[in-house]
């Protein structure tokens, strides 16, 4: 087996993981911050992940990426790659790729990612005392498999927004970093696709990671971990990479959640979808937690977003976070300085999404994350609830420039209720894409030139 030799100090290949069928805006953004090119071959997307080519001179500007929840440094990958029919044929294989690659130069370049490392911790313990330690195990035999985190691209994770949290406002301080002259302590995770492989995700990672430890005497901790290794066995493929970040970057912006808490990295590749300009005028009619209109406030702060929801316990979760932010300006934007801060240019009020308090043609960019039918709501209101917002939504948008962008696992009643009002609403692109295991649709949306009037409030507005 030909293993190239990585070159900590050149040029690398960089994974990242992405909501599954949003690939082609998360590649969109890495070529914008990252590469500096619109050449479109320079980078790779499959599902649920983006590669590209980075340095270590990147490594600050890959973790403020906003549109991927994961990266990953590619330590080796096998394309075609035949598995061998027996198992022990297969351990084999696994303990001579281990002996084959350059533990020393994955050590470097995991130094060089150190300062950008942030601890692992859960937004939603945020501010709570840390629990005792767990007994550590060295043993290579303890080298256990699979990625058990919730910090995984959406394509495996669970159901968007399953986090609970009560209505508490949180203290918080900025992360801990990982020190640099740490020991190394470290876990391998294995995912295997399909099932034609003859070794299981169990046996591959104890097999790979005890080969690693005889090789590196790293010590072995799968909970305190500050190194991963991950190992992915494919239908035709193997590759192995380091994990570049020990949770998700989706966490962030959040610290009181609902019942359905969209990531924040779908919310970004929602708004980049939209080509949100200087001065528009952004409003999510169902704001929920807020997670959309926070982070265009944060992406794209010359702009006014204003945030809504008729459930009142969901409207002050969004002011809370909103607050939250304007008082911990570390903990969601590292661009602004603490002593010439500015607020969120974001406003939260309670509302009627069908009988919007708002003059028509007022907005410019309208992006939501319906109710799914599911955890909120059923489908049978949505047939009523989606054709009233739809009509809504077109008359406070812009005639010919008004743009939404909306998410919903319903694809079939906002598809009636799209067809039923084409003469305000046109689809430009609707996307597949996996949130929580469940395949939702986005739905890009064009405003036609047709006005619509609500004769009670235009009058009066028309009055003044």
């Amino acid at each position: 087996m030909n293993v190239e030799r990585l070159n900590p100090d050149g040029i690398v290949s960089i994974s990242a993981s992405v909501t599954t069928g949003m690939e082609d805006v998360a590649a969109t953004e890495v070529k914008s911050k990252i590469l500096n090119t619109s050449d479109k071959h320079a980078v790779t997307a499959k599902q649920g992940r983006v590669y590209f080519k980075a340095t270590k001179k990147s490594l600050s500007d890959l973790h403020s990426l906003r549109s991927v929840d994961r990266l990953y440094l590619v330590i080796h990958t096998v394309e075609n790659y035949v598995y061998p029919e027996s198992k022990v044929a297969a351990e084999e294989d696994l303990s001579k790729l281990a002996s084959s690659i350059d533990w020393d130069s994955v050590t470097q370049f995991w130094r060089y990612n150190l300062p950008y490392l942030k601890a692992r911790s859960r937004q939603e313990d945020l501010g709570k005392k840390p629990s005792k330690k767990r007994k550590v195990k060295e043993s290579a035999h303890d080298v256990l498999a699979g990625d058990n985190s919730t910090d995984d691209d959406e394509s495996g994770n669970p159901m968007n927004g399953s986090h609970k949290h009560d209505d508490i406002p949180i203290e918080m301080t900025a992360l801990p970093i990982v020190e640099s002259k740490a020991p190394i302590s470290f876990r391998v995770s294995t995912n295997r696709v399909g099932k034609n492989q003859p070794i299981t995700s169990p046996e591959a990672s104890y097999k790979f990671g005890g080969k690693i430890q005889d090789i590196t005497n790293w010590k072995v901790d799968l909970t305190g971990y500050n190194l991963e290794v991950l190992l992915c066995l494919g239908l035709n493929s193997l590759e192995v990479t380091l994990a570049l970040t020990l949770q998700s970057l989706h966490r962030r912006n959040i610290t009181h959640f609902g019942i359905t808490t969209l990531r924040p990295t779908t919310a970004y590749n929602m708004l980049q979808l939209c080509d949100i300009q200087p001065g528009d005028v952004v409003i999510d009619p169902m704001c929920g937690t807020g997670a959309i209109p926070i982070e265009g406030a944060l992406e794209w702060p010359n702009n006014f977003y204003i945030a809504g929801d008729i459930v009142k316990a969901a409207a002050k979760r969004c002011r809370c976070n909103v607050e939250f932010l304007d008082e911990n300006v570390m903990f969601g934007r590292k661009f602004i300085d603490k002593t010439n801060r500015k607020n969120l240019l974001l406003d939260t009020i309670r509302w009627d999404t069908t009988n919007l308090p708002l003059k028509s043609s007022s907005a410019d960019v309208i992006v939501s994350d319906l109710p799914f039918g599911k955890r909120v709501g059923s489908k049978v209101d949505n047939r009523k609830l989606y054709p009233a917002i739809l009509q809504e939504m077109a008359r406070v948008t812009r005639p010919e420039t008004g743009r939404a962008c909306l998410l919903t696992q319903d694809k079939r009643t906002i598809i009636r209720a799209l067809s039923a009002l084409n003469q305000f609403w046109t689809v430009r692109k609707t996307l597949s894409v996996n949130i929580g295991g469940l395949t939702a649709g986005v739905f890009l949306l064009k405003r036609t030139k047709n006005s619509v009037q609500r004769p009670h409030i235009d009058e009066h507005n028309s009055a003044d």
